[in-house]
């Protein structure tokens, strides 16, 4: 089964490590040594990395790390109920512990206490998480950030989306300080209002599932098809694109919000893999087929313009109707669909009286 597939597969890799957790030992050993007394917050996507990064951290001297994920049960990790964070909290505020490993509920409404190096084991698109996790850092002192991003992967393409953002960002509020007068402020100043330890939840605690080896295989299955259809829609996008190609960033649009950065990243990595897309730059994709396609003299506008059993009837170049059969066409078949226009290579012939177009390539969707 798929589950059995991808158990082993993780088996067979085990014992491999992401060169990242070198870099990471390496930051978090450097900054303790010049600092001693200092407190460290690692932020991961994922709590299987969290654990993971926590393991290997406590293999380092004078490191005393600790997991910190939200209260909601995910898959086989029950995640920690709300007297468990705060607890760990405090042994942070303490000193008890020196390294924080944490998902995204670390990002904002805790109160984290101030560290003094904040890592991101891995890029995020986001702009604003970006500043929220930026901002733990340097409260009381001044503090250092480290974003750790592999080179010649998605990671690079998502640091730029990220900066760039960041940038915008930053020159929309500069315009509005141009923009809005000065006014004095009057009245008394609002007392002190913390967030009570009761919304420090991340979600309502859920019992531990049942039956989760089905539910893995469910959850894989699901994922899967969640990164069929985001990289049908990815390659749609790139199709229209042409050779210029598409940002990271405006690849993504429109997909973040139903999907997690996980899914894309892996719909990406499997059209590259394909051979489909093509990295132009750091954050830059275009279609293999649209550059190939540049090459190549016998281009065509293709039009499909009637569905019959078997066959489709399309207009080439606005000027001939033309026969496509299944076996002339090697393209996607959401293609052929009335009134779907793209430019392909092939060649016409001719069977008989009939005009036939084969496809050998579509290179840009119209």
């Amino acid at each position: 089964s798929d589950y059995h597939l991808l158990r082993k597969h993780l088996a067979e890799n085990e014992a491999l490590n992401h060169p990242k957790i070198a870099v990471l030992k390496s930051e978090i050993r450097r900054h303790l040594k010049n600092n001693p007394s200092t407190r460290i917050l690692v932020f991961t996507q994922y709590r299987d990395t969290a654990t993971h990064l926590v393991q290997e951290l406590k293999s380092l001297h004078h490191v005393e790390a600790e997991r910190f994920v939200g209260q909601a049960s995910k898959e086989d990790d029950p995640g920690l109920s709300q007297e468990e964070q705060a607890q760990i909290l405090q042994d942070f505020r303490e000193g008890n512990l020196n390294v924080l490993v944490a998902t995204s509920i670390a990002e904002e409404g805790l109160d984290i206490p101030a560290v003094d190096l904040v890592l991101f084991y891995e890029p995020i698109p986001s702009g604003i998480r970006h500043i929220q996790r930026k901002g733990r850092t340097g409260r009381k002192n001044i503090g250092r950030t480290v974003i750790l991003a592999a080179k010649e992967t998605a990671d690079i393409a998502y640091l730029y989306a990220s900066k760039r953002r960041i940038q915008k960002m930053r020159s929309i509020v500069t315009g509005l300080e141009t923009q809005l007068p000065d006014f004095p402020r009057k009245g008394v100043k609002p007392p002190s209002n913390p967030m009570p330890k009761s919304m420090i939840a991340e979600e309502k605690p859920s019992e531990a599932p049942e039956g989760r080896v089905q539910e893995d295989v469910e959850e894989l299955r699901r994922f899967n098809r969640q990164v069929d259809r985001v990289a049908k829609s990815l390659w749609m996008k790139v199709m229209k694109a042409g050779a210029e190609g598409l940002s990271v960033e405006a690849l993504q649009e429109g997909l973040l919000s139903d999907y997690s950065t996980s899914v894309i990243k892996a719909a990406i990595d499997r059209l590259q893999e394909a051979e489909q897309i093509i990295k132009l730059g750091s954050d830059r994709i275009a279609s293999a087929a649209s550059l190939k396609g540049t090459e190549d003299k016998e281009s065509y506008q293709v039009e499909v313009e009637r569905i019959l059993p078997g066959r489709a009837v399309c207009l080439i170049n606005d000027r001939w109707r033309a026969r496509l059969l299944p076996e002339e066409y090697e393209g996607p078949s959401q293609l052929i669909k009335k009134n779907m226009r793209f430019r392909a290579t092939g060649n016409l012939f001719r069977d008989g009286d009939t005009l036939c177009l084969r496809v050998r390539r579509v290179t840009r969707i119209l």
